[in-house]
């Protein structure tokens, strides 16, 4: 069998429409996941240097006050750029460290993708294995809110495709087209213009 080598972009700039016309046979043969990950431009060139690394490591705790046990381990990635992402997760950083609100675009490995188990949320239903594929498709393409997913290995500089300033994005003619567009827009439709 040879060895899966494609990518599946995941990250959406227009929130209102599901991710559902992917399908479980799509997303199951794919190796690598193309999310995004709200911060603060504060921490940039640090980003650049070592890659996106988890809280415990770093020691910046930009949304300690939504954390549960085990949170500060794990690096947050997102389908949606939503405006709900960014006025609640890159604001925090922001508000806490200065800077302006960004995005990073990153490219992982689907292996190392887990459930974010927020609040308790598949513990509760007694769901354990965070890393079940079924679960994780159904979670980043089905999921009618805010969807996210964790990871715990660092991710790498180079893993970071596009680096999008928020106030910047907001005053292009680009975001006004996403925002009027009747179907979905993925960074793959729109990198080029980034």
């Amino acid at each position: 069998m040879s060895e899966q080598n494609t990518i599946l972009d995941l990250f959406s700039f227009n929130s209102r429409f599901l991710l559902n016309q992917i399908t479980y046979n799509e997303f199951s043969v794919v190796n690598k996941i193309i999310l995004g990950h709200f911060t603060t431009s504060t921490f940039l060139n640090d980003i650049l240097k070592y890659g996106l690394l988890p809280p415990i490591i770093t020691s910046k705790y930009s949304n300690d006050d939504i954390f549960v046990s085990n949170d500060a381990k794990y690096i947050y990635l997102t389908t949606q750029y939503s405006y709900l992402a960014m006025s609640i997760i890159s604001r925090n950083a922001v508000n806490k460290y200065g800077g302006e609100e960004i995005v990073l675009v990153v490219e992982v490995n689907k292996e190392d993708l887990e459930l974010d188990n927020l609040n308790g949320h598949y513990t509760k239903q007694g769901i354990t294995d965070f890393k079940d594929e079924q679960l994780l498709y159904e979670e980043l393409t089905q999921n009618p809110c805010f969807s996210q997913c964790r990871i715990k290995k660092a991710i790498r500089p180079n893993q970071i495709l596009k680096i999008i300033n928020r106030a910047s994005f907001y005053k292009t003619n680009l975001f006004d087209s996403i925002k009027e567009s009747d179907k979905l827009i993925r960074y793959s439709d729109i990198e080029e213009f980034l």
